[in-house]
């Protein structure tokens, strides 16, 4: 399957809160939001991030966290609270489920920042995923 990092973050905010009614007010929330967004938009990272879920089982957010404390970012720089934890978690949950079409989903340990568990994700072999440029298919 190949997916356009182009659009990627409209899409996002086209469904996320219709999906996630509770956690709707994550988008534009501030840096975290930002952050993340930062993150939609750079096909290195997002590859990165893929290639740590799908190779090493490495949950997305524990990855993110990493790359936000390497290059200095807004999650990296203080204690994230309950709120933002699972607020970040359910848009990596809406990104590998509902974008990525990741089906299964599993909870491992993963102690970052305030994190204690996170989760990763498990894609059909048969349906391997390709970042592009240009028009998003979703």
């Amino acid at each position: 399957m190949r997916i356009s990092i182009q659009g990627l973050e409209q899409a996002f905010r086209q469904d996320f809160a219709k999906k996630y009614r509770r956690f709707g007010g994550f988008m534009d929330s501030g840096p975290l939001w930002e952050e993340f967004c930062q993150v939609l938009g750079n096909r290195e990272l997002l590859s990165h991030i893929l290639f740590c879920n799908d190779v090493m089982q490495i949950p997305p957010v524990r990855t993110h966290l990493m790359i936000s404390k390497s290059r200095g970012g807004a999650a990296a720089s203080r204690k994230l609270n309950v709120r933002e934890k699972q607020e970040l978690g359910a848009a990596y949950g809406f990104l590998f489920k509902e974008v990525f079409h990741y089906p299964r989903q599993e909870s491992v340990s993963c102690v970052i920042n305030t994190l204690k568990t996170a989760t990763r994700y498990e894609q059909d072999e048969a349906q391997p995923l390709e970042l592009t440029k240009g028009e998003c298919e979703r």
